[in-house]
């Protein structure tokens, strides 16, 4: 039942809709008490507000506006400059450790990814700037013998309050430095935890045909079509570009031709019966002969990519961040095979660039013989040590 008059959802105590997200008449939401809502900005005006209070303080305080003005603008700029200090720090890391891998050689890509202030921090910083050469041009610096430590004290709280608010850490390198963290909160953790959990973890044990794992499912089909695969595993290919190919059976790659999958896997998945089918390709060198792989794009790289290419602010930053992004999923994705040690002899991850210099896709064939020849020393390694 809505209620026109308060505007609002009025349920009985035994109705479901009390446990459903509602979006009513008035463009308003309910939601249950139970079901976590959109976050409001009610803290940051609290610390507006605050800080207005201690810059008040502070006025009565010394009973001289001008001077508490001043004094202000010093401490602003003085938070400006911390900043900037930490940004030149982070600028000489990026550029002796990722210039390269990170920006591709490009300055117009690293200076503006460190150097990034929004348009709210860079007003305040030209206003204190401006205020200062006033000051200056006046009496030259300001007459440190004034200051009382209580307003001192003061002054600081307004401007620790104020800087939560202005933007100080919205530059690019914050948010890439936020998605490094180990929390496996970031978005490609959350893209390698839903790949294993909702896709890896359900075709790669038993399942499907006569109950068979996937290398047991690779061994049928060797027996059956009389053909070799060096390494009966399942190769999931990272390009750093998130570009995914249709089929691996592409012009870019010619060595690379399509053959007939394996047997489907049929699971029961969130009340649907899905079906799995991996593909099998066949790779032609002309030194070596042919060789079988099962291979694939890793999916969320694809989904990435497309998202990246809608139009949004959440696009942008996605863009500016792929790179740290796929990073994350390659490492978290590498992370939960080797924590689930079952599906470690099942699988392996190619993370590669997959572009060269002149934006040509690299031999995606030799990429695979090359990953499989060294699967193969490592497995002769272990045989001898055994």
């Amino acid at each position: 039942m809505y209620n026109f008059r308060k505007n609002s959802l009025v349920l009985n105590e035994d109705d479901p809709k009390r446990y459903i997200v509602w979006h009513l008449k008035n463009g308003r939401t309910f939601y249950p008490k139970t079901i976590p809502q959109k976050r409001k900005h009610i803290s940051g005006i609290v610390m507006i507000i605050l800080s207005i209070c201690c810059f008040i303080g502070a006025a009565v305080i010394s009973g001289n506006l001008y001077f508490t003005i001043e004094a202000i603008n010093y401490g602003i700029l003085s938070l400006f400059l911390v900043t900037l200090v930490w940004r030149i720090i982070l600028l000489l890391e990026e550029y002796t450790i990722h210039f390269s891998s990170r920006y591709n050689n490009c300055y117009g890509k690293l200076l503006p990814h460190i150097f990034y202030f929004p348009l709210k921090s860079s007003v305040l910083f030209c206003l204190s700037l401006s205020t200062f050469v006033i000051f200056f041009m006046q009496h030259g610096f300001i007459d440190n013998k004034k200051f009382d430590i209580v307003q001192m004290a003061l002054i600081l709280c307004g401007i620790h309050f104020l800087r939560i608010n202005i933007g100080l850490e919205e530059a690019p390198i914050f948010q890439s430095l936020r998605i490094a963290e180990n929390n496996e909160l970031d978005y490609g953790s959350a893209l390698a935890h839903l790949y294993f959990y909702g896709y890896l973890k359900i075709i790669l044990p038993k399942s499907g045909k006569d109950d068979k794992n996937l290398i047991e499912l690779i061994e049928t089909y060797s027996d059956s079509n009389k053909v070799i695969f060096p390494v009966p595993k399942l190769f999931v290919l990272i390009p750093k570009s998130c570009i995914c190919h249709v089929s691996l059976k592409d012009n870019n790659f010619p060595n690379i031709e399509d053959s007939k999958d394996l047997d489907a896997i049929i699971q029961k998945v969130a009340g649907v019966n899905r079906l799995y089918r991996n593909s099998v390709y066949k790779i032609i060198d002309e030194n070596k002969g042919t060789f079988y792989v099962c291979a694939e794009f890793a999916t969320p790289l694809l989904r990435l990519k497309q998202r990246m290419e809608f139009s949004g602010s959440d696009a942008v930053c996605l863009s500016h961040q792929k790179d740290e992004i796929v990073l994350k999923f390659y490492l978290t994705l590498n992370k939960l095979l080797e924590l689930h040690p079952e599906f470690r002899d099942f699988c392996s991850l190619i993370y590669y660039d997959d572009l060269d210099d002149r934006g040509h896709f690299r031999d995606l064939s030799r990429i695979l013989l090359s990953q499989i020849s060294k699967l193969r020393r490592s497995n002769k390694s272990k045989e001898k040590a055994e």
